[in-house]
């Protein structure tokens, strides 16, 4: 084996390490996440069960809900299995999506040791095999994201693949091209888009960079006929995901609301300040895309001219379309495709900058440059890695008191949970969280909860409403304890009024717990037994 090649496994490693240590700090998911990770483990877990008609299909994120659904039967399997399939995982959520988070990290840094080895096969540059491995990591987001269960952590993969197919044509002699490109392209692109539909803007790529109609068409058939496999939970509910696509674009709102004027533009200038703020070395590297799109139509000709401007080209174009989408309805993560271009970007450029002079090959400037300019890049992110660290790290053990309290009530305990957040000290609120996206599958799965969360309940403020899998609270002849988690005393009026039908006549609070940085409390309801 090249020496050199155990260079690339620092990339692979220093992402699982990553990975590792963001998960940890973030802590239990259903303390804090039940968006979206609870929705992939309802979705995940109806595949386990064969049932392909999902309740979400929005993102679409297909291929985490099947990796899901792999891992928790995976991990089903190595358990004890005195109680059914079903019933352990809805158990144990906060583990099965664990280990479903360790899983997806795993899986990412297996894929960037082998597309940097194939790389470097393929170009015999292990700077550029370096910088394709490090796609994943051009975005602060993934700092965060990488410690969580989100459908964007599988986008490296596709864009990977795409840098790869774009460039290595550079590197090798036209008999040894691919001889069915369109093939690679459509499979690549159809797999890119089931995991987000932020992938689309890089459909066009393929459709600039092959030369013939024949080829385009092609591609393009095969893109959509593989999404349609590939994303089976969506074929069997296309009217639907149709109609979601269409909210998107007709509405200047997010998530398909708002207006149907397409576009705000009292936002979309502000947005696209927000986002070129933070994304200045892609916007330079863009105008230095195009000074190199314009040069190739100047400098002496040769074999691979066209081939750079067509890249070039397809590269700006899929920025474009990334940015008016970003602009129009604001998410910093939805700008992730087109961060992960920037290392293919920074080898087209390179080699453009090849072809002026071999000045810049002999002595390997180009590459230096590179290598000092990820250098000070991920030196520069140090501080935001830090900030996040102590900023998660703050939050898990603030939250963790409130579930620690919980931890000491009565097991036999009826329990209302009453909060706005993305998580409770309860996983029950995350798991009606989840029921809530079951779709079809409510009916399936409420039994099995019942038999879990008897007697937990949880509170809706945002339209006062009581949802629960058992039976309703009955407090008026039940004697067992009673208490009520609140993620902040504001919620306490709201609630008592709505929820008046299921409590005692006539009761006292008594405040147990409180949590004086996060505000959270927890009441001890004391039914008042009238006197004779």
């Amino acid at each position: 084996m090249n020496p050199k090649k155990y260079l690339l496994l620092i990339v692979p490693l220093a992402y699982i390490f990553l990975g590792s240590y963001i998960q940890y700090i973030v802590g239990l998911y259903s303390l804090r996440s039940a968006d979206p990770e609870f929705i992939y483990f309802i979705s995940g877990l109806s595949i386990a069960n064969g049932k392909m008609m999902l309740g979400h299909i929005d993102n679409p994120g297909t291929p985490l809900q099947y990796l899901a659904a792999l891992v928790f039967r995976a991990v089903y399997f190595f358990r004890t299995n005195q109680v059914s399939f079903n019933h352990d995982v809805l158990a144990n959520p906060d583990m099965y999506l664990h280990v479903l988070n360790l899983a997806l990290t795993t899986v990412v840094s297996f894929f960037t040791y082998f597309s940097g080895k194939i790389f470097f096969r393929l170009s015999n540059n292990l700077t550029y095999s370096v910088l394709l491995q490090l796609s994943p990591l051009f975005t602060n987001i993934i700092f965060l994201n990488i410690g969580r269960i989100v459908p964007e952590n599988l986008i490296p993969i596709p864009v990977i693949l795409l840098s790869i197919l774009l460039v290595y044509p550079l590197f090798v002699s036209e008999d040894k091209r691919l001889s069915n490109p369109s093939l690679w392209f459509g499979l690549v692109s159809a797999f890119g888009l089931s995991i987000k539909l932020t992938y689309f803007p890089l459909w066009i790529i393929p459709l600039i960079v092959l030369t013939t109609w024949k080829e385009r068409i092609r591609y393009s058939i095969i893109a959509v006929v593989s999404f349609l496999v590939i994303a089976l939970p969506v074929t069997l509910q296309i009217n639907v995901f149709w109609g979601w696509m269409k909210a998107l674009f007709m509405h200047s709102g997010h998530y398909g609301q708002g207006e149907g004027n397409i576009i705000d533009w009292k936002t979309f200038g502000p947005n696209f300040s927000i986002l070129w703020t933070d994304n200045r070395l892609f916007f330079g590297l863009m105008i230095i895309l195009w000074i190199v799109f314009a040069a190739s139509f100047f400098i002496k000709k040769n074999r691979d001219n066209g081939l750079f401007r067509r890249i070039s080209l397809a590269i700006l174009c899929a920025a474009a379309i990334q940015i008016f989408i970003v602009c129009k309805q604001y998410e910093s993560r939805y700008f992730i495709p087109a961060i992960m271009l920037i290392p293919v970007s920074l080898v087209v450029i390179a080699e453009f900058v090849h072809q002026l002079s071999p000045i810049f090959s002999k002595y390997k400037i180009t590459q230096l440059a590179l290598v000092l300019l990820i250098s000070v890049y991920f030196f520069r992110q140090t501080p935001v890695l830090k900030g996040l660290s102590a900023d998660l790290d703050q939050k898990k053990t603030t939250k963790m008191q409130a579930l620690y309290y919980m931890q000491t009530i009565e097991k036999d305990a009826v329990k209302f949970i009453v909060t706005s957040d993305y998580g409770a000290p309860l996983p029950e609120y995350a798991l009606m969280h989840s029921f809530g996206w079951s779709g079809r599958q409510q009916a399936f799965f409420k039994p099995f909860l019942a038999e879990l969360y008897p007697d937990s309940y949880i509170f809706f403020p945002w339209d006062n409403s009581m949802h629960f899998w058992g039976n309703e609270p009955d407090l008026n002849t039940s004697a067992r304890p009673v208490y009520i988690y609140f993620l902040n005393d504001n919620l306490k009026e709201s609630f008592l009024q709505n929820a008046s039908k299921y409590l005692p006549e006539k009761y006292e609070l008594n405040r147990t717990f409180l949590n004086e940085t996060t505000g959270e409390s927890v009441y001890k309801l004391i039914k008042v037994v009238a006197s004779e």
